[in-house]
């Protein structure tokens, strides 16, 4: 089997794992816009007790008053705690706990910039640490811009230890797995017709 064969049989591989292991860990998806202004806040539905999330639009934005302006927000409860695994998400130049609260904000302006001039927005995860899966119907919540364009997502899932509920926080136009394993197979795909197109011209 030729390298491009393979790499198209690997990326469609990869596609189909990443679309089962999604579909296995992750639950619904619910789709919000954004206020140009005002930004968006609101509950993961079906949470409870609700957990808050927030994105801001271009006006000053501190939906949970954190005293500064905030990029993004989440609102937890005792328990819930930063999964280790992101430990770079937290702190400088990331996610910051307001004090005496279980409220994580995302500034808007840290030692990489302010929002509007590409932000250093990291990906943030926590663990439910009651040990419990999320119920089935829990949706993740997808956050677009008025126009239309991706803003953030915020993704429930059970993939924690021993299947415990988790949520994750996107900041920011990253593509997702999924996305990047379509890109694989349409980027096989021109390297597999381009390659049988020469042999094709060579033979003649």
């Amino acid at each position: 089997m030729t390298m491009t064969k393979l790499a198209l049989v690997g990326a469609a591989a990869l596609l189909a794992a990443l679309a089962a292991g999604s579909s296995a860990m992750a639950f619904g998806v619910q789709t919000v816009y954004e206020d140009n202004v005002a930004g968006y806040v609101g509950a993961i539905p079906t949470s409870s007790p609700p957990i808050m999330v927030a994105s801001d639009g271009e006006a000053s934005f501190d939906p949970f008053g954190a005293g500064y302006d905030t990029s993004d927000a989440i609102q937890l409860n005792s328990s819930w705690a930063p999964d280790p695994a992101y430990a770079k998400a937290f702190g400088a130049d990331g996610w910051v706990q307001i004090p005496g609260t279980y409220t994580w904000v995302l500034p808007a302006c840290n030692s990489t910039g302010c929002e509007n001039a590409n932000i250093y927005e990291p990906i943030a995860k926590w663990d439910f640490l009651g040990g419990g899966g999320w119920a089935p119907g829990t949706l993740s919540v997808r956050m677009l811009e008025s126009d239309g364009s991706f803003s953030d997502m915020v993704t429930v899932a059970n993939d924690g230890v021993g299947g415990a509920a988790t949520i994750t926080f996107q900041s920011g136009g990253v593509p997702e797995p999924a996305t990047w394993a379509m890109m694989l197979v349409g980027f096989a795909g021109i390297g597999y017709a381009a390659r049988r197109r020469l042999r094709a011209a060579v033979a003649i």
